[in-house]
């Protein structure tokens, strides 16, 4: 499958993607782009999966690489973001909106499952895991602190 991407105002941004499963059913899917800017590089992500208890939950993240700083906001906090930044705004549900492409939760299931697109693209090693060529894990060790899912990384 070509690389993955987002399109916002015209512009394409290349996403890396990390999915993990076990017996079909997804429980962890990330995607990212990273956005140069002047002054040094933006991380902007979407994540969504199991949180523990049989419940699955979602968000974002933005990290900036150059102040070292790292931040995981809720939906209604990207939707707030919109007036402050747009760009940022609409990076992130330009993410979420990807990820959709690729998991479904097949009418409100709780298990998420890959879709058509996301079994092309999903070829799991003996763990269950995919990372596109380029995932970082080691950079989400702060982040993944933060967020809701049960995943965290370490560098």
């Amino acid at each position: 499958m070509s690389k993955s991407n987002v399109v916002v105002n015209g512009n394409s941004y290349d996403c890396d993607i990390y999915i993990s499963a076990s017996g079909g059913v997804v429980s962890e899917i990330i995607l990212y782009t990273v956005v140069q800017a002047e002054d040094g590089d933006i991380w902007f992500g979407a994540y969504y999966g199991s949180v523990g208890g049989g419940e699955n939950d979602g968000g974002f993240f933005r990290m900036d690489i150059e102040s070292s700083t790292s931040e995981c906001l809720d939906y209604d906090e990207v939707d707030g973001l919109e007036e402050e930044n747009p760009l940022h705004s609409s990076i992130l549900n330009a993410l979420m909106q990807k990820l959709w492409t690729l998991v479904d939760d097949e009418d409100g299931e709780v298990d998420l499952y890959t879709t058509d697109q996301g079994s092309k693209l999903y070829v799991p090693d003996e763990s269950g895991v995919w990372m596109s060529p380029m995932f970082d894990g080691d950079s989400f060790d702060q982040i993944s602190d933060e967020w809701k899912l049960g995943l965290a990384f370490e560098s």
